[in-house]
């Protein structure tokens, strides 16, 4: 996973429903490829990785016949009204 780091401060950024599943969302300008400002974090099969929700992340394109299976958990407080998903 590759995480931007501090975008979690930058309030929630304009996206779209790119179509591919149900979760997920595609920024409508990413300027942030290869910047100093993100950082890769291995995982291996059965680790956790867990991230603020405006935290911008992404990864690199699956170059295995193996699917990436993920298992998502979005825990929303009850005073959160009004989200824009």
């Amino acid at each position: 996973m590759i995480y931007l780091c501090g975008s979690h401060l930058r309030g929630l950024q304009p996206h779209y429903n790119n179509g591919s599943n149900y979760f997920a969302k595609e920024l409508a300008a990413y300027e942030g490829y290869g910047s100093p400002d993100e950082i890769t974090v291995c995982a291996a099969p059965g680790d956790l990785l867990a991230h603020h929700s405006l935290t911008i992340h992404r990864t690199e394109a699956n170059q295995t016949e193996r699917s990436r299976n993920a298992l998502i958990a979005d825990f929303i407080l009850d005073s959160v009204k009004d989200r824009d998903d």
